[in-house]
């Protein structure tokens, strides 16, 4: 059981809340996880809010993605991701993808990979 909640200014931004009961409800489960094991929500908050394009075009690099994953934008500027993946490997590439762009599109910043995650 997880709940995350952020605020920024004394506002509610992200509210995240997560049950998971994997002997009442497996993730092989039709319609659960889309039988991927592995999942990996990542939360940006900045002061500026997002290009228009930036999730669209975000969204459709990583549409090829061993794995299924979903950006939404947020009413306080920033996003959320969600990724299920099929194995670690995969949830790596996508993480490391988006820190990558996240950092060069949005903040001009260079970028070095993690040795681990």
């Amino acid at each position: 059981d997880t709940s995350v909640e952020v605020y920024t200014a004394d506002r509610l931004s992200v509210f995240d809340r997560m049950r998971l009961r994997p002997a009442s409800y497996p993730y092989q489960q039709l319609g659960l996880w889309a039988a991927r094991p592995h999942l990996m929500t990542m939360c940006l908050l900045q002061r500026d809010h997002l290009p228009p394009t930036w999730l669209q075009t975000v969204q459709a690099k990583l549409s090829t993605t061993r794995g299924l994953i979903g950006l939404s934008q947020l009413t306080t500027p920033g996003f959320v991701a969600r990724l299920l993946a099929d194995d670690d490997e995969a949830m790596t590439h996508v993480v490391h993808w988006l820190w990558q762009h996240i950092r060069t599109d949005l903040w001009g910043e260079p970028w070095s990979p993690w040795r681990k995650l």
